[in-house]
């Protein structure tokens, strides 16, 4: 079985100067890889083709809603992911091989009363699988609407909240 290497950290990897080169010399040396990223910046031809050789690709998305997306998601919007997944599927149409979709979601107060339509929207645009995040709470920065963890939630929302888990 050929070898297999996530690359991200250190930030978004698709933000680096010739990432996209870097990635294809592992690939032609039968490396599979996978990727977390953003989506967030319009991928040229090239970069896409080199993300249709990959085996995972795992999106960071946390709603279906544009407007609270942008408040949770600072500097994207929904609609750049959308459309870089569209791109992604009509390159990758009439592979016999192409990655396997995800979408990880950081699950907090402000997005998990909206889950339904987010799967949903996943569904729609070819995610084949859904990682909850657990939400790591930073202090509170001005300005800035900061999502309260699940368990922090008041008891009846809290309740709510579970069954929709559920």
């Amino acid at each position: 079985k050929c070898p297999y290497a996530c690359v991200n950290g250190n930030g978004e990897t698709t933000i680096y100067k010739n990432w996209d080169i870097y990635c294809d010399r592992l690939l032609d040396n039968g490396i599979q890889l996978g990727i977390i990223s953003n989506f967030a910046k319009e991928f040229s031809d090239k970069e896409l083709l080199t993300l249709s050789r990959f085996t995972h690709i795992e999106i960071s998305c946390d709603t279906a809603d544009p407007a609270l997306f942008r408040t949770l998601r600072r500097g994207n919007e929904l609609p750049n992911i959308l459309n870089n997944m569209k791109k992604l599927a009509a390159l990758t149409q009439h592979n016999s091989r192409k990655p396997v979709i995800s979408w990880s979601c950081v699950l907090s107060d402000l997005n998990v009363f909206t889950l339904q339509d987010y799967f949903i929207l996943g569904i729609e645009h070819g995610v084949k699988s859904f990682n909850l995040c657990n939400l790591v709470t930073y202090q509170k920065l001005d300005s800035i609407t900061m999502p309260r963890h699940v368990l922090d939630l008041p008891a009846e929302d809290f309740k709510k909240a579970a069954f929709i888990l559920n």
